[in-house]
């Protein structure tokens, strides 16, 4: 029976025996060696964790975007100040631009070559082809003329057209028959000739109805002679009208120009100077130049000049009403600033606040020249002054002896 039993359960051999600790498992010998290796759990434990990296690495990045941020408004040349109220202070140094110098005016366009249609043929204004003040081109129909009149003036024309087609054949028949009675000295040279003048008559006659017959046809459409712009009408469907009489006016688009009223008090001169006009309902100008200046003067002490560009005809027509101003001269290198620095007071003067030490301050300016949404400053301003440039008016409007301390 021992047999039995020790050949199911066979000795352990001593001194390596094996104990179970945790999830990992030491000999005897290990654990009487002080040197052996150590367990895997406690070699977990030492491990730095990956959540840990990723909290570092997650406040590196916050640093770096904080540093790049503080070096990005240090080079900020606008310093902006933040007020007790939403509104943001913005303030910027005068800049430096090149301001034109004009003088407006107002004018009118007016056409330099007018060409008057008028009626070739008594009759009844049938149609109009075209609408009032349209560009129209040249050989285009503008009106229509018929009527009783026309119908029946054609009519006969018509009907001596084929009478005299029949005269002819008959002279045709009696100059032949004296030519021959001529060879055979029937007839004298002077009955052969008269013959055949009756004939060149006859022909000639019939010359003349069919050309004005086919003038007929060709009066009754009135095709405009240039091109240009069809204006002044003077007529209506179903007037009549007779031969000559006036229908309306072609103005030739090339030709027109602005007679402009200037005042200027200085004497500038205008003689050749560039000038610009707007046009409605645009957002640019054109430009053209003064080729003329009239002598004279008007009451009020303005001065008429005539106005000419090659970009007229395109954007206006005879008789509208336009203005523009005119270049007389340049301020190059001028101090400017946005039209948001500028504040008025309430007797229309203008200044500029500044910013010094202990808040801002109000300066009188002087103001020249505009362009765009710069304004020249004349004086009143170093190149060196912080000056506000947006917020301007929200400065004017607070109590500056509580929260700026101005000094005025």
């Amino acid at each position: 029976m021992e047999e039995t039993i020790g050949k199911a359960f066979p000795p352990r051999p001593l001194g390596r025996s094996r104990h179970c600790v945790g999830d990992f498992v030491r000999t005897n010998t290990d654990r009487d060696d002080p040197g052996g290796p150590e367990p895997r759990a406690l070699k977990d434990r030492r491990k730095p964790s990956s959540r840990r990296l990723g909290i570092l690495l997650l406040f590196a990045l916050i640093a770096l975007g904080l540093l790049f941020f503080a070096a990005y408004s240090r080079r900020n040349t606008r310093s902006r100040v933040t007020l007790d109220s939403p509104v943001l202070i913005e303030t910027a140094r005068p800049s430096r631009h090149n301001f034109s110098v004009r003088i407006p005016w107002y004018g009118k366009v007016v056409a330099t070559n007018r060409i008057e249609i008028t009626a070739r043929v008594d009759g009844e204004i049938l149609a109009q082809r075209v609408p009032d003040e349209r560009r129209v081109r040249a050989g285009e129909s503008l009106f229509l003329i018929g009527g009783t009149q026309l119908i029946t003036r054609r009519k006969v024309l018509e009907e001596k057209q084929e009478f005299l087609g029949r005269q002819i054949s008959i002279a045709e028949a009696d100059a032949g028959k004296y030519r021959e009675a001529l060879k055979e000295k029937l007839v004298s040279r002077r009955e052969a000739l008269a013959a055949l003048d009756n004939l060149n008559r006859l022909r000639l006659e019939l010359s003349r109805t069919q050309q004005e017959l086919s003038l007929l046809d060709d009066a009754a459409s009135v095709p405009a002679p240039v091109s240009g712009i069809f204006t002044s009408r003077t007529v209506s469907r179903g007037q009549f009208v007779n031969t000559g009489a006036h229908l309306a006016d072609i103005i030739d688009s090339r030709g027109i120009r602005i007679l402009a009223t200037v005042f200027s008090p200085s004497g500038d001169v205008f003689l050749g100077k560039k000038a610009t006009c707007r046009v409605p309902g645009k957002a640019f100008e054109i430009s053209a130049r003064v080729i003329r200046v009239l002598p004279r003067r008007s009451a009020g002490g303005a001065t008429q000049v005539w106005i000419d560009g090659d970009s007229l005809s395109k954007f206006f027509s005879p008789g509208a009403f336009v203005s523009g101003s005119i270049i007389v001269g340049r301020h190059k290198n001028s101090p400017a600033v946005p039209r948001t620095a500028i504040v008025k007071d309430e007797k229309g003067m203008p200044f500029l606040f500044r910013k010094t030490e202990n808040g801002f301050e109000k300066i009188s300016v002087s103001l020249g020249e505009a362009d765009g949404d710069l304004i020249e400053v004349i004086g009143g301003v170093d190149p060196s002054d912080e000056i506000v440039v947006h917020g301007a008016y929200e400065l004017f409007h607070r109590d500056f002896s509580r929260t700026f301390k101005v000094s005025d």
